[in-house]
């Protein structure tokens, strides 16, 4: 069969196949971890959003508990700024764990001496020099040494890793030499460089990096900052750390049968996963849609009924007033009517004063007299 239909034959089997995402275990392995890198403390809101996401989250704290036994019950395991040395049990449990059962494993930051005995076989090496960029850091941030990655190579079996993504935080860590088929995720822009020289202006450093080992998949990041409590709401950071788990986290199809199966096997997860997003989203705008028809509805409703009732009013305007507004102006006419002939009717019924009255018989005594009256005896 031709490699291309049976690619295409696969991608479409791909597409009525159940999510290949679902709850996963995860395993934190916090072994002489800071607290500001634990899922209880510093990393408490990143565990959070795990467990939203329906998956089960669990750490191992104690030394000597990374075994195949202990690991067999989970999907994905995440080791967090590591520091201490891993023994040979340790780090053959972990190759076990990725290359024969198919698991997701992240690495996080760490001590390049310690870190590197793990993802060397991986394809990465960590630089043991911090990266620096002065041209572009995080506000309010002097030194160069926390700066914003916005160069995300484009690999399409890999895509789903920077879906959405377009800047994220980057809080102090060193570069990422690759290897073998690992594959750089984020990388500095032309003027991040090392303190040390390792990385030279325009080398453009990796800081992320995925691989195929295997049966699994492993993911490597140089700056355990980027996901803390402290930095994860920063930019596209929290969606970054998502889309890592989540792509650890798919359901391997096709056994590791050489390097194109594998990649045909990760087109397939990857195109699954994205199928998975694009329903989410579609679920949530048609219901986003429903909300603002709703919305529509009810201001249509009330905007129907002001309308109504704006043409009630006008029909009852005579002039520029309504009619109650007439009713009322002329009831104030009447009483101020009825009040004025009543002070009318008042003022005619009202007796003469005192003196006008002495003065008009003095008047009328003094006519009689002239009639012949006798006057009084002197």
């Amino acid at each position: 069969m031709n490699c291309r239909v049976f690619l295409a034959f696969l991608v479409a089997l791909c597409l009525i196949s159940p999510n290949c995402v679902t709850a996963k275990r995860i395993l934190f392995y916090e072994v002489d971890t800071a607290k500001e890198y634990t899922i209880e403390v510093g990393y408490s809101q990143f565990k959070k959003e795990l467990q939203s996401r329906g998956h089960d989250v669990a750490s191992i704290t104690q030394a000597g508990s990374l075994t195949k036994d202990k690991l067999e019950s989970y999907d994905v395991l995440v080791i967090q700024d590591l520091k201490r040395q891993l023994t040979i049990e340790d780090i053959s449990a972990i190759l076990w764990f990725v290359m024969q059962k198919g698991s997701g494993l992240f690495i996080n930051g760490g001590e390049s001496s310690a870190a590197n005995k793990l993802t060397i076989p991986f394809g990465t090496t960590m630089d043991n020099a911090n990266l620096k960029d002065i041209t572009n850091p995080i506000p309010d941030t002097i030194d160069g040494f926390s700066f914003i990655i916005t160069q995300f190579p484009p690999e399409d079996e890999y895509r789903v890793l920077r879906q959405s993504v377009n800047k994220i935080g980057f809080y102090k860590g060193g570069g990422l030499f690759l290897s073998a088929n690992s594959h750089c995720i984020a990388t500095g822009d032309s003027d991040t460089f090392s303190d040390t020289g390792s990385f030279a202006s325009g080398s453009k450093p990796c800081v992320a990096s995925a691989a195929l080992f295997g049966n699994g998949l492993v993911f490597v990041l140089s700056d355990p900052d980027l996901l803390s409590d402290k930095y994860m709401a920063n930019y596209d950071n929290k969606l970054f750390g998502l889309n890592i788990m989540d792509w650890l986290s798919m359901n391997r199809q096709l056994p590791a049968a050489g390097n194109t199966t594998q990649e045909i096997s990760v087109v397939i997860a990857s195109l699954n996963l994205e199928n998975q997003r694009l329903n989410a989203q579609v679920d949530q705008l048609s219901k986003e849609k429903s909300f603002l028809e709703n919305s529509i509805y009810e201001i249509s409703t009330q905007l129907t009924d002001a309308t109504a009732k704006i043409a009630d009013m006008e029909g009852a305007r005579i002039g520029p007033l309504t009619k109650t507004n007439w009713v009322v102006i002329i009831f104030g006419f009447c009483i101020l009517g009825a009040a004025f002939l009543l002070s009318k009717k008042r003022e005619a019924k009202q007796p003469p004063e005192a003196g006008e009255l002495g003065y008009e018989l003095g008047e009328e005594l003094g006519d009689l007299g002239d009639l012949g009256e006798t006057p009084p005896p002197k």
